[in-house]
């Protein structure tokens, strides 16, 4: 199926905690946006509104595409939601609780919006999809993994493929190694080498990794079984515990937002920062390991865009490998594309807006043209 010019592609992204709806205009058989609208939450009556002003205009939707966090082993690629596809992804929903379940809603309404719509699920993790079967793997038994699909999906792929365009379009080496940290209320960092994935921090689930907002990142699973035998804990507990409970909001006891925690000095919400650079810093030196050396940072999404303090502390005293940090520079990158480092820096450090709505439309065009003609 080909859409034709004029046609109206609508993306809802429905985060932990916001509901983004944006729409694009096919012009030459290229996407132009249209409008975009974030909410806070994630209710059917936004996504409501969002059609109704979209007929207002006269501009109804020719296609729907969704962001589907964790959809499982079958969601791989964009794919038109059929019947099987809903049932794998409603399978799934307990590796994405903070997720999957609002995009299940947002996708229950927009089908009763648009009944003749088709609707288009396009995976977070499929970036990640050819990661070298080293970074995939985890060690366990293998007829387990095999059982249960256990293996590192990686998460946030729209986010930092977007950042990799972002670089090549200011003009970054296609070839060339880099390592994209996006930052915001989820965070997670990857390395890509020549436009492919080498390793990425996020795990089977949007829990691993880097220090979040209210997420844990990394623990010792040794921890989670201490917890289990002499605190008692139950699964449900213990998935409150990590998602929703812990990382910058469980260590500073406070809040989980970076830029209040900037503002407070006493040692429980610095402790919390500090922790969550250092995760930073840990993953940009595994990574400048395992690629032997880099030739790019690039920083994303709300934290990474938007707050110079953080990417200083992340920075700092990195003279050692030839990243000479332009401090002026930084401070002046708030919400736009820049770059960072000195002239002189054998690693170019940058600031780019995140596009994910852009790359669902186009993933979720590209899985029209794919399907099969009928006879």
């Amino acid at each position: 199926m080909v859409l034709e010019d004029g046609a109206i592609v609508l993306t809802v992204n429905a985060g932990s905690s916001s509901l983004r709806v944006s729409a694009f205009r096919l012009a030459s058989q290229a996407l132009q946006p249209y409008w975009h609208q974030r909410f806070e939450g994630t209710t059917a009556q936004q996504l409501a509104g969002m059609t109704e002003r979209l007929q207002a205009l006269k501009a109804r939707p020719q296609l729907v595409a969704h962001r589907i966090v964790q959809g499982g082993a079958s969601l791989d690629c964009a794919q038109r939601v059929d019947a099987r596809l809903l049932k794998n992804v409603e399978a799934a929903i307990e590796l994405a609780p903070l997720h999957d379940p609002q995009a299940l809603q947002a996708y229950r309404t927009s089908r009763e919006l648009l009944p003749d719509t088709p609707q288009v699920f396009v995976p977070d993790s499929g970036f990640f999809v050819h990661l070298p079967a080293a970074a995939r793997s985890y060690a366990l038994p293998q007829a387990l993994v095999d059982e249960f699909q256990l293996h590192r999906y990686g998460f946030h792929g729209l986010a930092h493929e977007s950042m990799w365009r972002g670089w090549c379009a200011a003009g970054g080496a296609a070839w060339a190694r880099i390592i994209s940290l996006q930052l915001g209320g989820g965070c997670s960092a990857a390395l890509i080498e020549g436009g492919k994935p080498r390793a990425t921090s996020m795990g089977m689930t949007p829990l691993a990794g880097l220090v979040m907002a209210t997420r844990s990142g990394d623990v010792d699973p040794g921890l989670i079984l201490y917890l289990i035998k002499h605190a008692g804990f139950s699964a449900e507990q213990l998935e409150r515990l990590l998602y929703r409970e812990s990382g910058l909001l469980g260590l500073s006891g406070c809040s989980g937002d970076v830029s209040k925690l900037l503002t407070l000095s006493s040692a429980a919400p610095q402790l919390a920062l500090a922790t969550y650079v250092e995760r930073i810093r840990h993953f940009i030196g595994a990574y400048m390991a395992i690629a032997g050396g880099i030739d790019g940072i690039v920083f994303g999404g709300g934290v990474g865009e938007n707050l110079p303090a953080i990417r200083a502390a992340v920075l700092g005293d990195m003279a050692w490998c030839g990243l000479a940090f332009d401090g002026v520079a930084n401070a002046a990158a708030i919400g736009h594309a820049a770059c960072i480092s000195h002239a002189n820096s054998t690693i170019d450090v940058r600031v780019h807006p995140v596009d994910e709505e852009r790359l669902l439309a186009e993933q979720a065009v590209q899985a029209l043209v794919r399907e099969p003609v009928e006879a």
